[in-house]
């Protein structure tokens, strides 16, 4: 936030940050508005307000609460999607899966149960719907964003985990037994999501904490339909929220291998992942 103030020039007032399916501790909405970051605002669950006019128009048929986009994304101009590099009880969650901290409905405390969404994340199974598709090609989510970072300072294995050393130090290389000290940053939802899932799954130390991660390649589903979304391997046909289809989200792809890691375009194709390391 202070680079977006003071490097781009941002008023702290137009900056929101939000997750309107959990509560954000009051010591951190402190520290976070202190000097050059005075006026920016939180929206959380305690206080986020439904924008009636803008429910999610799911692609799919299935039962569930009826969805409502948060108003300060329906009156936003630009989305800045900042998810965490971790393992998850269902495998992993990145960017997409971030978006479940993007609607209300009338379960306060869960919306995403509400809306009966985690039976697709559940399922064990590849080539069937993903909500996470339809929310990265919403019109007001996926196309109002601008940039996608993963937050890799620190890594859990899974969201419930207490972070301690023998379950937050990463063997693989660059990392050689230290924490990742990382931020991911890209402007296509699929290819970040996709390297964070190769570093994810190539990860002793998470696949050995997480049992739904190690050798479970249908936590992938998502990722192949958003990379196929216009000819999806499920059949559904996705669409952004207001009637049109989606013809392109992204690109899915692996590395080559867990220590060259080199995508498509690191192997000098035209198109495809290029992943670029800087160390400091």
């Amino acid at each position: 936030m202070r680079s977006l103030v003071k490097d781009a020039g941002v008023n702290p007032s137009d900056i929101t940050v939000y997750d309107v399916s959990r509560i954000f501790p009051a010591y951190m909405v402190s520290m976070c508005k202190e000097d050059e970051l005075k006026g920016v605002k939180f929206v959380g669950r305690n206080n986020g307000m439904a924008d009636k006019d803008k429910p999610i128009n799911w692609s799919y048929k299935f039962k569930g609460a009826v969805n409502y986009l948060p108003t300060c994304v329906t009156e936003a101009q630009y989305i800045i999607n900042l998810a965490n590099l971790k393992g998850h009880s269902y495998g992993i969650t990145l960017c997409g899966k971030n978006h479940f901290g993007s609607f209300i409905n009338g379960n306060e405390m869960r919306p995403p149960e509400g809306a009966n969404l985690h039976q697709f994340l559940t399922m064990d199974e590849m080539g069937i719907y993903s909500p996470l598709v339809d929310l990265m090609a919403n019109y007001q989510l996926g196309g109002k964003t601008v940039l996608y970072m993963l937050d890799a300072l620190i890594c859990a294995p899974s969201e419930g985990d207490d972070i301690v050393g023998s379950n937050a130090r990463w063997r693989q290389y660059p990392f050689n037994g230290g924490y990742t000290s990382s931020v991911f940053v890209s402007q296509d939802p699929v290819a970040i999501d996709s390297v964070g899932a190769d570093f994810l799954m190539n990860e002793p130390t998470v696949t050995n904490n997480n049992g739904s991660l190690k050798d479970n390649a249908t936590v992938e589903n998502y990722l192949h339909e958003a990379g196929l979304v216009s000819a999806a391997p499920s059949g559904n046909v996705y669409q952004n929220g207001i009637g049109s289809n989606v013809r392109n989200l992204g690109v899915h792809e692996h590395w080559n291998h867990p220590i060259s890691r080199k995508y498509s375009r690191n192997l000098g194709r035209k198109e495809g992942i290029e992943l670029i390391q800087i160390l400091h």
